[in-house]
């Protein structure tokens, strides 16, 4: 069981495939430039062309890569998997250039409704995604059974 999980950086963006790639390996390098440690695992979600993209980095990179599958809406991840671990995320909130991220992850948290009325809720799911795999670990998510030291984004 985890006591505290680190986010340490995020990116979102919407981008080509190559693109998405290249940010991938620099929000990686990010993380551990800031941890001081090496994701053990990256977590993708498999769908548009995440697949594509998963492909790609374990073709191309020394990256552990895996696809996960949510298996509920975003709301029921917030509600289930974001919620019941909030005590346990540790975020920077000193100023620093990386953290150019940090306003935008909280205005998303502050405006997050579970009537879809919100603009963007793509760090809150990757955020919850995370915290489910790190906290539970039963998730039903393609048979992912490794942990890794820290979260990196989870995009």
């Amino acid at each position: 069981d985890y006591s505290d999980v680190h986010l340490i950086h995020m990116n979102r963006g919407r981008y080509d495939f190559h693109t998405l790639n290249n940010e991938i390996l620099k929000t990686y390098d990010i993380a551990k430039q800031l941890s001081g440690a090496s994701a053990n695992l990256i977590l993708i979600e498999a769908k548009a062309n995440g697949i594509s993209v998963i492909q790609e980095l374990q073709r191309t990179t020394h990256l552990r890569v895996k696809g996960v599958t949510p298996m509920s809406d975003k709301v029921s991840r917030v509600v289930n998997d974001f919620l019941p671990f909030i005590s346990k995320l540790k975020i920077p909130m000193h100023a620093n250039i990386y953290n150019y991220w940090l306003e935008d992850y909280i205005r998303e948290c502050k405006l997050f409704r579970a009537d879809n009325t919100h603009a963007h809720d793509d760090m809150i799911d990757s955020t919850s995604q995370a915290l489910a795999f790190l906290c539970r670990k039963t998730l039903n998510y393609d048979s992912i059974k490794e942990a890794f030291a820290n979260v990196k984004n989870l995009l």
